[in-house]
């Protein structure tokens, strides 16, 4: 296909089929962005208004009815070839029942595979958005550029001036952490590296004689080693200005492929509880002025950093000295998020009464169901997903080599 031609591909529209019949998207490769690409091929359709402002069509996790999605694997796409996206994985409906109205349309190629986890970000391909009015024809889409990776100057210039100037003083006061982990890595077989960053206190000397406590702390689902390092630097000016303690924290990244490892020793993703605890604890304190004894080492962690940080604690209670988690993911799976995982016949959908198990409320009002949830990650793809990666976590390792559904 000649330059001109892709040109006009994201304006070209494929006529749709008059009723419940098939439906497909076409999604062509743009020139420019490289050869060959794989991963996960979505496209997004939602209803607007005629004449709404124009944006990028994205999913909004507190409203999963809002857009509908359709995906497929893409194994190799070429560039100037086109694909065809149908309903055969969608959510919340197939693009075949979209009621009449105007609709704008976006594609994205996931080469991470890790949509669930972070969203489009850089690497992942674009195409531009198309409105059309249905019923009536469906887009062919462009993808027409890459999106640039964000690093920490691009991280810092989202954020307002003053906050930004406080991360910015932080940052000079804060070491990288990149340890490679010798029982990670064997079970793999690669080398994998635990993460994240070090807030030294103010007057921290490294051939002084001063020791100093450790908080060790993790993130949530969708935090990053980027997300860690503005967090130590956020701590290292508030100690710097005298409103936090002098004392060494330890920001550590849990985010992998699979979603969060949170520290647990699993059997699909590896003894990353192990690998903490005997491996990198000891090497950051032979490293640093830290207090080695329990009673000067903290855990302290959200969400999923929530739970991890209290099974540290728990499973480790003589070498840590006392942990705060907030928002911890379940921590029992006889209600784990209102489903008792021991009952016979157990379902994660739904109660013995047929009604749907909420999963979030807004002023008492349900916003989304598990199943609603459950069903828009699973479009979106296998990994990296918050429910996924709680089968990572906690799940026996299945027939398949993957973890056993929930």
């Amino acid at each position: 296909m000649n330059r001109f031609a892709l040109a006009l591909a994201p304006l070209l529209l494929v006529a749709a089929a008059p009723g419940n019949d098939p439906v497909a998207v076409p999604v062509t490769l743009g020139t420019g962005l490289g050869d060959h690409h794989s991963g996960r091929l979505i496209v997004f359709a939602q209803k607007i208004e005629p004449g709404a402002k124009a944006g990028d069509v994205d999913i909004d996790q507190f409203a999963p009815n809002a857009v509908t999605i359709a995906a497929r694997d893409v194994p190799d796409l070429a560039a100037g070839a086109t694909t065809l996206v149908d309903s055969t994985e969608s959510f919340p409906t197939r693009l075949e029942v979209l009621p009449p109205g105007t609709y704008r349309f976006q594609a994205v190629l996931d080469r991470n595979t890790n949509y669930n986890y972070r969203g489009r970000g850089g690497g992942d391909l674009v195409s531009n958005t198309v409105d059309v009015t249905l019923p009536g024809k469906i887009p062919a889409l462009t993808l027409s550029r890459m999106l640039p990776e964000v690093d920490t100057k691009a991280a810092l210039a989202q954020l307002p001036a003053e906050k930004r100037a406080r991360i910015e003083q932080g940052l000079k006061r804060i070491v990288p952490v990149d340890f490679v982990s010798p029982s990670l890595s064997a079970f793999w077989g690669r080398p994998i590296h635990m993460r994240g960053s070090i807030a030294l206190p103010p007057g921290y000397d490294p051939n002084g004689k001063t020791t100093y406590p450790v908080a060790y702390s993790t993130h949530g689902f969708g935090g990053s080693a980027l997300s860690q390092e503005g967090s130590a630097a956020g701590m290292a000016s508030d100690m710097a200005a005298g409103t936090m303690p002098a004392m060494i924290w330890v920001y550590l990244d849990e985010s992998s492929a699979t979603g969060t490892h949170e520290f647990a020793d699993s059997v699909n993703n590896g003894p990353w509880g192990h690998a903490l605890t005997t491996e990198l604890i000891p090497a950051l304190e032979k490293q640093y002025r830290m207090d080695a004894r329990p009673g000067s080492r903290f855990l302290t962690g959200h969400s999923s950093g929530g739970w991890a940080t209290l099974w540290l604690q728990a499973t480790y209670p003589k070498l840590f000295g006392g942990t705060w988690p907030t928002s911890p993911d379940s921590s029992d799976f006889h209600d784990f998020t209102n489903a008792d995982l021991y009952a016979p016949n157990a379902n994660m959908y739904a109660g013995a009464d047929g009604k749907a198990f909420p999963l979030v409320r807004d002023k008492g009002k349900v916003i989304a169901s598990f199943r609603q949830f459950a069903q828009q990650e699973a479009v979106l793809g296998a990994y990296g997903g918050q429910f996924a990666s709680f089968e990572w976590v906690f799940s026996p390792k299945g027939a398949d080599g993957r973890p056993v559904q929930i």
